[in-house]
């Protein structure tokens, strides 16, 4: 069954799309991007299991930030409300694996999993000069949003996605539909939990952190750190793939998956 809509959170609306039956698990995007890049997930996960994917605030087709204090990983759980599900498998990439980290902390009582994919900062939103983001976030200031969007699609970061030609297209569409912000403003949930690193022993929930060998440096470190550092992490490395392996080897990543599911059944 699939189904899509806004649902209203406090003070905004999340655009969220459902698919399947069964155990819910729900993927997040990453930074620039939007719920499309799991378009390669929704045929394998969908036979056995409810997938939820939803835009965050900022992305896609959800409502913009407010000047009001809010929480990504609070805004998952409105939509989990609304859509009835107690507890879930969460999951990310990049950015939406801190949103995922968030959310095991704030809200880890309605947790089954966890998967991080390409992770995201584990100790706050500390990008060193000339990381990729942070110099799209400069660049977006002084010469325009279209500007960072080409230097996004150019920079180390989707590299190795690049190469592979479907990818690239659909990679180029997200991008350039991103509505550009957060470049633009200071986002107040972009921080991942700053405490993260040294809190990882406490979240005992099955985690799959997927690492790709050609990802930059920075994020390989956050990878190993959660693989290391959590409880009850299983580890893949995908030596192939860069930051989004789920777009660039689209099976292997659903299989894994696949068997990360079954295996907390």
């Amino acid at each position: 069954m699939f189904s899509e809509g806004m649902i209203s959170v406090d003070d905004g609306e999340i655009f969220c799309t459902t698919e399947g039956h069964g155990p819910a698990v729900v993927l997040l995007h990453g930074g620039t991007l939007n719920l499309r890049m799991f378009d390669p997930q929704v045929r394998a996960l969908s036979e056995n299991y409810r997938l939820v994917r939803m835009d965050l605030r900022g992305y896609g087709r959800s409502s913009m930030p407010s000047d009001n204090a809010y929480r990504h990983c609070d805004d998952v759980a409105a939509v989990l409300d609304h859509l009835e599900i107690s507890a879930a498998v969460v999951g990310g990439e990049s950015f939406g694996g801190s949103v995922s980290l968030d959310f095991a902390f704030a809200h880890g009582d309605r947790l089954r999993g966890l998967i991080f994919e390409a992770a995201g900062p584990i100790t706050g939103w500390q990008w060193v000069e000339g990381f990729p983001l942070a110099t799209a976030f400069q660049t977006a200031r002084e010469q325009g949003l279209q500007v960072a969007q080409e230097l996004i699609l150019d920079s180390p970061l989707l590299a190795s996605a690049m190469r592979h030609e479907t990818v690239a297209s659909d990679l180029r569409d997200i991008v350039e539909s991103y509505s550009g912000w957060h470049f633009e403003n200071r986002d107040p949930a972009i921080w991942a939990e700053p405490a993260a690193i040294d809190r990882l022993e406490e979240i005992i929930t099955p985690a799959l952190v997927v690492i790709g060998g050609l990802d930059v440096l920075d994020l390989r470190m956050q990878g190993e750190a959660l693989g290391n550092r959590l409880p009850n992490a299983t580890r893949l490395d995908m030596p192939e793939s860069g930051h989004v392996p789920n777009m660039e080897e689209p099976e292997k990543f659903n299989k894994a998956v696949l068997d990360f599911l079954r295996g907390l059944e």
